[in-house]
């Protein structure tokens, strides 16, 4: 066990892939957003192989599954729920029935066909699977040793309805997130390559080669190869792209399979084929695997004036002795320093220890943290020692709103014991602390056992540390203005079921409030520019004019004392700057007051006349003040507040409006392709300089979305061998895709992928990714892709991922294709001048050597087909284009003969279900509490099932009673959540194929009613 602050912060996105390439079931979204706020921040990681992109594809990797294992013996769940019980830190937090129903809501999300229903009244929930229903009753459970029980009760009731795709074990797993998502954002269940992962990350080193990676353009990139270690002294680049990793091909392979790969024994070798800007061709490399220390401190310079700079990017356990190495250098090269900036941006935490180690370095006495919490309210103090303390020199800690738990306990721990100035945004405000419990299968459960003071028993929970100078970012440019919104990052307030601490929070105001005019030659980092290149920005400009200006004070207050000259000079300055870039926007941003009272008269248009805003277009929200009062306005800014991030934080600055004058102000908004149709309440609010503020409104905005494509396809393979159709060891084979558009509107930008889905050696894929640009509705085109069985290749079946995805719309298909490696079958030529007779309804197959008889061509009427080769009832025939396939048949051939026709067209034959809602009377915002969702789902092959769900929970359940049934009705109430409800449809014909479609309802909040239907009235 060990103890974490993990990383709080939360990554979505809509386009997450997992393992084999399909968009995660919906409970794994949710423990993947989880997961990315409450685990370590990978950088470091980088490479060492590992980065934060690839966090979808653990979720779903490494769980074996074993077919024997009772899900009723909850044996995992029963673990966690005694670590609970006896070791979270607020025990009122803890309300088992909520545990209960969050455990079965997460199973529902991870089991398609699992239900629940759930009554509070009678405290009885009923339990769906497929056909069958069970009701429970949990009025009683009154302890979290009764949810364990019930829990039981539910899994062995469904278990023997399960899939046999379903895994077992992640049913539990699902259900022990589901329990502790009602706890707090930062307890989780980690899975077993999860927590390996962390184990990695927190370690401080590992068995690998040195190399940062990435994936661009569909090529395994190097980012940077690591200073001194194997990579780098074998001569591996930055931009290089690796071919191939121990023979195996590279092809589509993610972050995550490469990293296993390419990690190791340290002494073994790794080879690598490298391709370079120069090269011919791919050159081989090979790497012996070393330890490779993970750097917690990434950046370190020497600044003008001895001035160090030293960037900490997380906390391992390496972490004070790294910064303590890079400081005796500084002061190697220049004696004792004039002050130091300790740069914890974007940092989001790690190990307590570390924390505490580092802010040891600096401090000579005093507390640095205080944990305290559990069951008997303990508190522990970790306390500073002379012991080792650097020099008492000036210091300045850089923030940000990505500076939490440990970052915070450093910058607090120096802000309140007056060694250091704090300069930048309120940190994220997570002042928890977890630890780490290692379950029997190395999965781990991470629990809030305490949370963490700083120094004068203060809490920064939901709040942060307040810098002593708050730095906030102005963006002024043709593209808009961010002059106030630029401050509304996300932090540990906004996340679900956050913790609090109200009795030890003290709200600060900083010393000094600045904002400073962005600027992208200094303050954005250069593209492609390696990691450890220190970025001089405004930050740390002020930092080192804070330090400069203090004559080596080294004691917080009178450090901000001397310092404020310095800061009102470059308050001064960026005031200015500010305006001068405002006036060639012809904003006059003058000061001033007046002694009569201005009045406004606002209007608002959409999109000119069109009021409506159209996805993937350009379009405006042009705002217009008459000033119809005889004072005048001063600095009058207006900023939009909506749900939709789109509309939220939208600026229009208008300066000084004089009486009589009219200016209207228009913001572009370019919404992407993918933006869903929509109606959002935005409300509009002013501020002006002297509080002659206009009233705020709200008007409601509607989208337009874009009309969507729907794939369709067909799939057949030339094996470049013997030709009967069927896949040997030591064999090519070329597999082209046929893909087609049905739906109704283009597919802008996409790419089909073919990937080696269990990474098996011996299977290579020469060519796996094609890209494309706007398939139009209607419109087909045929991508090629060639792999082979290497001759050592020992699997009697193998499975290919095939997808389609459309990255600017977000729309994605997967399918997995199993195929067989079989023994070569004798096949003749034909007779010369004999052909293949055959009537109407004569299915035409891609290939033979595959579970599911890929269809690329039916007849539509008796036809002869020129035959290629014939033995029994099997024929190999010519088609148009130059393609090929093969005929079975019950009986013999029937050769003729007869002159071939017409060429018969190879089609596509294969798409996933098509999803019809009765959009007539569904409203994008409705007031009441819920709606009803009716339509069609279709298939042209089969039909499993459907589901809805809204935001995080499934609603709606229907399987298809008659599985030759290819059209299933649906009509469901869905209860609506009070602001936005996303709905999400999916369809499926089996279990690895599927179509989706979304909507969004908009529910204004209870309070927020009357003034919607004010502001609706008034529209």
């Amino acid at each position: 066990m060990s103890q974490t602050n993990g990383n709080p912060l939360s990554s979505s996105s809509n386009s997450t892939v997992n393992k084999a390439g399909t968009a995660p079931e919906p409970w794994k979204q949710i423990l993947v957003s989880r997961l990315r706020r409450s685990l370590l921040i990978a950088t470091v990681l980088l490479s060492m192989l590992w980065v934060a992109d690839r966090m979808p594809n653990l979720v779903q990797a490494g769980i074996d599954e074993d077919e024997n294992y009772d899900l009723s013996s909850v044996v995992v769940l029963t673990r966690a729920v005694s670590y609970i019980r006896n070791y979270y830190y607020d025990p009122a937090r803890i309300h088992p029935q909520e545990m209960l129903i969050g455990a079965l809501e997460g199973v529902a999300m991870y089991v398609p066909s699992v239900m629940i229903q759930n009554d509070e009244a009678t405290k009885r929930v009923t339990v769906f699977i497929d056909k069958q229903r069970k009701d429970f009753s949990y009025a009683e459970d009154a302890s979290i040793w009764d949810v364990q029980y019930r829990i039981s009760e539910v899994f062995a009731f469904i278990q023997p309805y399960l899939d046999k795709e379903v895994n077992k074990k992640e049913v539990e797993y699902a259900a022990i997130n589901g329990m502790l998502d009602s706890l707090d954002p930062h307890s989780v269940h980690m899975l077993p390559k999860i927590y390996t992962e962390m184990r990695y990350s927190t370690s401080g080193k590992f068995g690998g080669l040195g190399i940062l990676i990435s994936v661009r353009d569909g090529n395994l990139t190097v980012i940077s190869p690591l200073e001194d270690t194997p990579a780098w002294k074998v001569g591996i680049k930055s931009l290089d792209h690796i071919v191939t990793i121990d023979g195996q091909s590279t092809v589509n392979m993610n972050l995550e399979e490469a990293v296993n790969m390419m990690r190791g024994d340290p002494g073994t070798p790794c080879k690598l084929t490298i391709m370079r800007k120069g090269f011919a061709d791919p050159k081989p490399f090979t790497v012996i695997r070393d330890i490779i220390k993970i750097k917690s401190v990434d950046k370190s310079k020497m600044l003008p004036g001895k001035i160090g700079y030293l960037s900490v990017n997380s906390f391992s356990h390496t972490t004070e002795k790294e910064a303590k190495a890079v400081l005796d250098k500084f002061h190697k090269k220049v004696g004792t320093l004039n002050g130091l900036i300790l740069d914890l941006r974007g940092n989001p935490g790690g190990v307590l220890d570390a924390a505490i180690d580092l802010s040891n370095l600096f401090l000579r006495d005093g507390v640095i943290v205080a944990t305290t919490g559990g069951r008997h309210d303990l508190r522990e103090e970790s306390k500073a020692s002379r012991l080792g303390t650097e020099p008492q020199y000036p210091i300045v800690v850089l923030i940000d709103s990505g500076s939490a738990s440990a970052s915070e306990i450093v910058s607090g721990a120096l802000k309140n014991n007056n060694r250091a100035v704090v300069i930048g945004e309120q940190s994220f405000g997570k002042g928890s602390v977890q630890q780490l419990y290692e379950m029997a299968d190395q999965s781990a459960l991470k629990l809030t056992i305490a949370q963490y003071l700083t120094p004068g028993d203060v809490s920064i929970q939901g709040v942060g540390i307040t810098p002593d100078i708050s730095l906030t970012p102005i963006y002024i440019d043709k593209e808009g203005i961010e002059f106030y919104s630029s401050d509304r990052a996300r932090r540990e307030q906004d996340l679900d079921h956050h913790l609090t601490n109200e009795e030890r929070i003290v709200k600060e105001r900083p010393f000094e409030n600045i904002r400073y005019l962005w600027d992208k030659k200094r303050d954005e980092p250069p593209k492609d520019s390696p990691s450890s290149h220190v970025l001089i920005d405004f930050p740390v400009t002020l930092a080192q004019k804070v330090l400069q200006s203090v004559n080596s004070e080294a004691r917080r207050p009178l450090m901000l004392q001397k310092a404020r000259k310095a800061i009102s000079s470059v308050m001064d300055d960026q005031d200015k700057a500010v305006e001068k870039k405002l006036k060639t926007m012809a904003i006059d941003w003058s000061q001033g007051t007046s002694a009569k009272l201005p009045k406004a008269e606002v209007s608002v248009k959409i999109d000119a006349d069109q009021e409506i805003l159209k996805a993937g277009e350009k379009s405006t929200i042009s705002l217009t003040v008459k000033n119809v009062g005889e004072g005048t306005f001063y600095r009058l800014r207006c900023m939009t507040d909506s749900e939709y991030g789109y509309l939220d934080g939208r600026e229009f600055l208008f300066g000084k409006v004089k009486p009589g004058e009219s200016i209207t102000r228009t913001v572009e908004i370019e919404l992407p392709k993918d933006a869903l149709a929509r109606t959002d309440p935005t409300r509009f609010v002013f501020v002006e300089q002297n509080g002659m503020t206009p009233p705020s409104f709200e008007k409601q905005i509607l989208i337009e979305e874009l009309p969507r494509p729907q794939f369709t396809y067909s799939y057949r393979l030339e094996d470049q061998g013997n030709g009967d159709g069927r896949l040997q060891v030591g064999e090519q084979a070329v597999m082209t895709v046929l893909l087609g558009n049905v739906g109704e509107g283009v597919s802008p930008k996409g790419m089909v992928n073919l990937k080696n889905s269990d990474n098996l050696k011996d299977l290579f894929i020469h060519e796996g990714r094609v890209e494309y640009e706007n398939l139009e509705p209607g419109k087909t085109m045929s991508v090629s892709f060639r792999f082979e069985l290497k001759p050592n290749f020992n699997k009697r079946d193998f499975k290919l991922d095939l997808s389609f995805y459309d990255s600017e719309l977000r729309l994605f298909r997967y399918k997995e294709l199993n195929f067989k490696v079989e023994a070569p079958k004798p096949f003749l030529p034909a007779p010369a001048g004999r052909n293949v007779e055959v009537p109407a309804g004569t299915k035409i197959l891609g290939f033979l050597g595959d579970t599911q008889d890929p269809v690329i061509a039916i007849t539509k009427a008796p036809t002869v087909l020129k035959t290629l080769g014939v033995v029994g009832t099997l024929a190999k025939v010519s088609l148009a284009d130059g393609a090929t396939g093969f005929i079975r048949s019950e009986s013999t051939l029937a050769l003729t003969d007869q002159k071939p026709g017409k060429a018969l067209a190879v089609s596509p034959s294969v798409q996933a279900p098509i999803i019809g809602v009765d959009m007539q009377n569904l409203p994008g915002f409705t007031t009441s509490e819920s709606i009803t969702l009716s339509g069609l789902v279709q298939d042209d092959n089969q039909l499993l099932d459907m589901y809805i769900v809204r935001n995080r929970n499934k609603v709606f359940y229907l399987a298809n009673p008659d599985k030759n049934a290819l059209k299933l009705g649906f009509e469901a109430t869905i209860p609506l959540e009070e602001g936005v409800n996303r709905i999400h449809i999916v369809a499926r014909e089996s279990h690895d194929f599927r179509s989706e479609r979304y909507l969004v309802i908009n529910r204004p909040k209870a309070e927020e009613d009357a003034q919607a239907t004010e502001a609706a009235t008034a529209q």
